[in-house]
């Protein structure tokens, strides 16, 4: 998916809502469908449409009432996968190292399924280990944070891991509301596996 710092939170409703519905029905929504669902008018949505296609987001074809397109580089969906990881620094390092192997497991299960994925903890626990200096030593928790949101944001879905206690994240509760309120789809993950849906999961 497009970087999408720079356009407006209707634009960014739209345009996951767009790559979603791409995504399910292999076809491209209408305007007017694209205006319902936002409820708007149709002509605040091809507003929408422009400006979109303008900032390089989107391929519109003249003529066609499904003619939205992605450009080929974002077709494939981007998955930010959530999980918990310290609780609030509750947890051992053999704890956050098990949670660590557990949510790279699933980043590469996610891979060889085509999907591309970016797995914070995956991420955060290597350069902790690995990594010298300030960017290891004093970063803090919302520091952090401010770094994944920016790539959650940019992504397709949010999938959420739901290992051991996951619902006691801070850093998972934040991670839901940012996509909710980014109108980005989310899914729950069992490491069984098994696939819960619903973004009105009670946390």
């Amino acid at each position: 998916m497009l970087d999408t710092q720079g356009i407006t939170r209707k634009q960014k409703e739209i345009y996951n809502y767009i790559v979603h519905y791409i995504k399910q029905n292999k076809l491209s929504p209408t305007v007017r469908e694209i205006a319902e669902t936002h409820e708007t008018q149709v002509s605040n949505a091809k507003r929408y449409l422009d400006l979109l296609e303008a900032s390089g987001h989107i391929i519109r074809q003249p003529m066609k009432a499904r003619g939205i397109k992605l450009p080929p580089h974002i077709s494939r969906p981007i998955c930010y996968l959530a999980s918990p990881y310290s609780l609030g620094g509750d947890s051992s390092e053999e704890e956050k190292a098990e949670r660590f192997r557990q949510v790279t497991r699933q980043a590469s299960e996610l891979f060889s399924q085509g999907i591309n994925v970016y797995s914070p903890i995956t991420h955060h626990h290597t350069i902790s280990i690995y990594g010298r200096g300030k960017l290891t030593e004093d970063l803090t928790t919302d520091e952090w944070m401010e770094f994944d949101l920016a790539f959650l944001q940019c992504s397709t879905k949010l999938c959420v891991l739901c290992l051991d206690k996951w619902q006691e994240s801070s850093g998972v509760k934040r991670e839901i509301q940012h996509a909710q309120d980014m109108g980005i789809e989310i899914e729950y993950i069992d490491p069984s596996p098994f696939v819960i849906h619903g973004e009105d999961l009670v946390i």
